[in-house]
């Protein structure tokens, strides 16, 4: 996103009541995040092992169809945590704009140093860590890049279950 498209002149709140406001948003946004990275492989792993182990007991159709079931509502949450990234990124912009109005403030009268800034401002220029090496053509992983591999595998592993279940 552009930092252009982000205004932020509001006179009810002053700037630390609003940043202050957004660090918490954000601590809370990670929190639910971290637990869904937790628990939908988790409760996904072994319903899929249950499911397998009774398999049959069941009907091809059902396991079919709670294969689909499993799947699409691992693709939703995916989805929901797609948009709280989102989410967390505006507000990072928020925090960085924040940052750099206090820095600016700070340094309004001392034209030496500009400061290092806070930890939002400092994340935007951080790389992600490399996943294997570090090599140029790499970006590295992320969160985005980790959720994405572990939704990703709990959906095939859902689809996977008619199979995994009848060859077990």
């Amino acid at each position: 996103m552009k930092r252009e498209n982000f205004n932020l002149i509001i006179h009810t709140l002053d700037d630390r009541a609003l940043y202050l406001e957004i660090c918490k948003k954000l601590k809370d946004m990670e929190a639910v995040s971290f637990k869904l990275l937790c628990l939908v492989p988790l409760f996904s792993g072994l319903s899929i092992v249950i499911l397998c182990s009774l398999a049959e007991k069941f009907s091809s159709l059902l396991l079919i169809l709670t294969a689909v079931f499993g799947a699409l509502i691992t693709f939703f949450i995916f989805r929901w945590e797609k948009r709280n990234l989102q989410m967390r990124d505006i507000f990072r912009s928020y925090a960085e704009i924040l940052e750099t109005k206090k820095i600016q403030l700070e340094n309004e009268n001392q034209p030496h140093d500009a400061g290092m800034g806070g930890p939002y401002s400092l994340l935007r220029n951080r790389a992600k860590p490399m996943l294997w090496h570090a090599g140029e053509s790499l970006k590295g992983w992320g969160k985005t890049e980790a959720e994405t591999a572990i939704y990703s595998t709990t959906i095939l592993f859902w689809l996977l279950l008619p199979l995994l279940a009848f060859y077990s």
